[in-house]
């Protein structure tokens, strides 16, 4: 029998990088070792550089990239070229709730193909246009998504919010890429805290320079550094905030690195922190885990599901300065016998996600058609 077709249709690919891009990146790496055969559909400019990439490209892992023109704007991007790329495939999987999940809905009664969509927080990241996002999700999203063979939850949040309008729905929570950080040597130093993820005004990074400041002031010699791509031209207003507040030799911005660069990062860091007010799932707080980095994060629901009963790790409301401080300066004082044990459990917790665990649940579904 030959193998299966599966198509991911997503907006930014390869060479981008980003929580979705990784998603869809590993999703499809591990599919090719199961022996499908995986191409990746996405757009043909790179949002930020706004750079124009090559109409098809073969990955080094054998991933088939395709990408196609768009028109309108980057959070809803036009592009009906897709439609005549989908009959050579037999499983069409569109990542993220934009044009392409209403598009491929839409269009089934023609192209007739098993169709799945995967979550990834949908489109409530931020508060803006909150009212004219439920009427939408409550109309036009639940007619779409009912079109749909099935809906993949990809953390539990999105479970219960979409689970209102869909009855097709399951769970397949987030796989991560832990095993570059699971081997990796911790070294524990005390002043060392990391963020990780893009620079974007939900992730509240200022609050983070904030944190730091009151840290310095109760005598903690602490150093932040701030890893991830600056794709909404924030890094220098956050910089002057750091010199606002008198602590710009106490940050670090690193901006995007390579994966070596990050595993050291992990490794030195004593805590791992994360002022985030939404995240569809955090990828990048399991990495941390898997690198036995203990975590204080900021109290969301997406969060919870890490921390709960873990004592690995703290959740606080880093909007209240003195109780996300309390809670740092706890973890800080944690004894090095102490560390040791926490951070194994960290890392043992982050083989929940493993890549390895999600793999085998996806194909049981695309073993379905």
């Amino acid at each position: 029998m030959a193998p299966k077709k599966i198509l991911h249709i997503v907006r930014q690919f390869y060479p981008m990088v980003g929580g979705i891009e990784n998603y869809v990146f590993y999703l499809s790496l591990h599919q090719l070792r199961y022996g499908y055969e995986v191409s990746v559909l996405t757009l043909n400019r790179d949002f930020m550089t706004k750079r124009k990439l090559p109409h098809f490209e073969l990955h080094s892992s054998g991933i088939k990239i395709i990408r196609i023109p768009y028109f309108f704007f980057k959070k809803y991007p036009v592009a009906p070229g897709v439609f005549k790329h989908l009959n050579k495939f037999d499983i069409i999987n569109v990542h993220a709730v934009d044009f392409f999940a209403d598009f491929i809905a839409l269009t089934k009664i023609f192209h007739k193909k098993k169709i799945i969509l995967t979550t990834h927080g949908g489109y409530f990241h931020t508060k803006w246009g909150r009212l004219i996002k439920k009427l939408y999700f409550a109309t036009a999203t639940k007619f779409t998504v009912s079109l749909y063979d099935y809906l993949i939850a990809c953390s539990n949040n999105d479970y219960k919010i979409f689970k209102k309008i869909s009855k097709k729905i399951l769970t397949i929570e987030n796989g991560v890429n832990i095993d570059p950080y699971l081997n990796t040597p911790k070294k524990i130093n005390n002043n060392e805290l990391l963020y990780v993820g893009r620079l974007d005004h939900h992730k509240r990074i200022d609050l983070l320079i904030s944190i730091v400041a009151s840290l310095k002031e109760k005598g903690h010699s602490v150093h932040l550094n701030i890893v991830g791509p600056d794709w909404n031209n924030i890094a220098a207003k956050l910089n002057d905030y750091a010199k606002k507040l008198n602590v710009q030799n106490s940050i670090s911005f690193k901006g995007a690195v390579n994966q070596d660069e990050l595993k050291k990062l992990y490794s030195e860091a004593f805590l791992f922190v994360s002022a985030s007010e939404y995240e569809g799932f955090g990828i990048t707080a399991i990495e941390a885990m898997a690198s036995g980095t203990l975590c204080v994060l900021n109290r969301i629901k997406s969060f919870e599901k890490f921390l709960d009963n873990n004592l690995f790790g703290s959740l606080c409301n880093f909007h209240d300065k003195d109780e996300t401080v309390l809670s740092i300066t706890k973890m800080l004082n944690t004894d090095y016998v102490t560390y040791t044990k926490l951070s194994q459990a960290a890392r043992d917790f982050s083989k929940n996600y493993s890549w390895n665990t999600v793999i085998k649940k996806y194909n049981k579904i695309y073993n379905e058609f």
